[in-house]
């Protein structure tokens, strides 16, 4: 990240619907969006194919144009809120960004926020039908 800022959800969705949640709400912002799973560097286009219950850790790009800059330039000034780095763990999910303050970024974070105060969005979706 360039301007690391992390954001702590306390949650015991467990680790898929943490998941499942934060990227239903940023697809409503991103609706071109393209994943990659930092361990293994596997870049996923479609949101119907992300293993959600195998995984703990996503990265999420604005689209495939930021993905490929990210790839290409790695951490640069240019990048800034591109990305949203997503860690969901037993406790809770952590969302890192560059700049919280941004109007459009600050919007998906509190999406994301609301998202876990409603018990019906705890749940996981079918994601054929998204």
């Amino acid at each position: 990240m360039i301007g690391r800022t992390d954001i702590v959800i306390a949650t015991h969705a467990g680790l898929a619907a943490a998941l499942e949640l934060s990227v239903r709400r940023i697809r409503s912002f991103w609706s071109d969006l393209v994943f990659a799973i930092p361990e293994t560097g596997i870049r996923i286009r479609q949101y119907s194919q992300l293993e959600l219950g195998h995984i703990d850790e996503l990265f999420v790009y604005k689209n495939e144009h930021w993905a490929d800059k990210w790839d290409e330039l790695g951490t640069d000034a240019s990048l800034t809120n591109t990305m949203i780095h997503l860690l969901a763990g037993e406790e809770g999910l952590t969302i890192v960004v560059d700049d919280p303050s941004e109007s459009e970024m600050n919007l998906i974070i509190r999406a994301i926020q609301q998202g876990f105060s409603m018990d019906i969005l705890n749940m996981i979706a079918d994601r054929e039908a998204a």
